[in-house]
C-alpha cells in the first residue's frame, strides 16, 4: 500500500477475525544469547562465532498470539479520530511523550513548518496554504505542523490544526532530546484559523 494517509492500524488479539486487510503475526523464535555480545566484534569473528552459536542452538518458538488490523472510521476506536485535547490528556495519563503520541495519532504536514504557514493560517488565507493543510482544515481532520528547528538543538513548538482550531504544543524543558528532554510538554488551545496569530 502506498498511501496510508487516511488509515490507521493497531495490534489486536490473534482471535480477531475481522482484520480488514491486516494479518496474523508469525511467532518469533529464540536465538542464542551470545549474538547480543557479538555485535561489537570485527565482522570475521562475529560471523564465525555466530555460525558456531546457531549450530548448537535449537530455536524455541515464542508465541505472539497477535495480529494487526486496519482500523475503520466510525467502527473502531482510532487515535486519529480523537480530539487533540483527548490525545494530550491520554499522553499525560500514560506518561508518554505528547509530541510522539500526537505524531502517532495524526498525519504530519510534509514540506512546510509552522514558521512557513503561520501567517497564512493566521490570516485564513487558504490560497497560500499547502494543499494538504487546506484539505485537513476542510475535512476537520487533525494535522500536525512541525515547528522550525531551534538553533540550540531544542525541540521546537508544534501546532495541531483541526478544522479552524489551532492547538499549541510546546516543550517546557527547553533541552535536547539527547539530554532526556522528551516528555515535558505544555499544550493549549490557540487562536483559530483566520484569527491573527
Amino acid at each position: 500500500r502506498s498511501d496510508w494517509s487516511s488509515e490507521q492500524w493497531c495490534y489486536v488479539s490473534a482471535e480477531c477475525a475481522d482484520l480488514a486487510g491486516g494479518e496474523e503475526l508469525i511467532d518469533k523464535v529464540t536465538y542464542p544469547w551470545i549474538l547480543h555480545w557479538l555485535a561489537g566484534l570485527p565482522a570475521e569473528a562475529k560471523n564465525f562465532l555466530s555460525d558456531l552459536a546457531t549450530r548448537w542452538h535449537t530455536p524455541t518458538p515464542v508465541s505472539r498470539s497477535l495480529s494487526w488490523k486496519l482500523c475503520k472510521k466510525h467502527r473502531d476506536t482510532r487515535l486519529r479520530d480523537m480530539a487533540p485535547l483527548e490525545v494530550f490528556q491520554m499522553a499525560q495519563t500514560l506518561e508518554a511523550s505528547m509530541l510522539i503520541l500526537t505524531k502517532m495519532a495524526y498525519p504530519t504536514l510534509s514540506g512546510s513548518t509552522w514558521g512557513e504557514v503561520k501567517e497564512a493560517v493566521g490570516g485564513g488565507d487558504i490560497g497560500r496554504m499547502p494543499p494538504a493543510l487546506v484539505r485537513a482544515i476542510a475535512s476537520k481532520d487533525p494535522i500536525v505542523i512541525d515547528g522550525d528547528a531551534a538553533d540550540d538543538g531544542a525541540l521546537a513548538q508544534s501546532r495541531i490544526v483541526r478544522g479552524t482550531e489551532v492547538y499549541e504544543l510546546e516543550q517546557a524543558c527547553r533541552g535536547k532530546i539527547a539530554d532526556g528532554c522528551t516528555s515535558q510538554w505544555v499544550y493549549q488551545r490557540g487562536r483559530d484559523v483566520g484569527d491573527e496569530l
